[in-house]
């Protein structure tokens, strides 16, 4: 999921803990080159996760919600 009712659930959100979902940032307004560098990043990633290496901007959810500043 990427879009909310409310941006973004709060820290006792079920979402959070909710089996088989994955939650991420909303993304509006993109365009056709940023949309190719997403795609390569989430390929790079999903290599990283499937041979359970540390994911960058990986999400500590006891630090609650923090605003990424990495949008490279």
């Amino acid at each position: 999921l990427s879009t909310f009712q409310e941006e973004t659930p709060g820290p006792g959100d079920p979402l959070w803990d909710a089996p088989g979902l994955v939650l991420t940032p909303h993304l509006g307004g993109n365009t056709a080159g940023w949309r190719d560098r997403l795609g390569e990043r989430f390929v790079a990633m999903y290599e990283q996760w499937s041979r359970g290496l540390p994911l960058p901007n990986a999400v500590d959810k006891s630090l609650g919600y923090v605003p990424s500043t990495d949008l490279a």
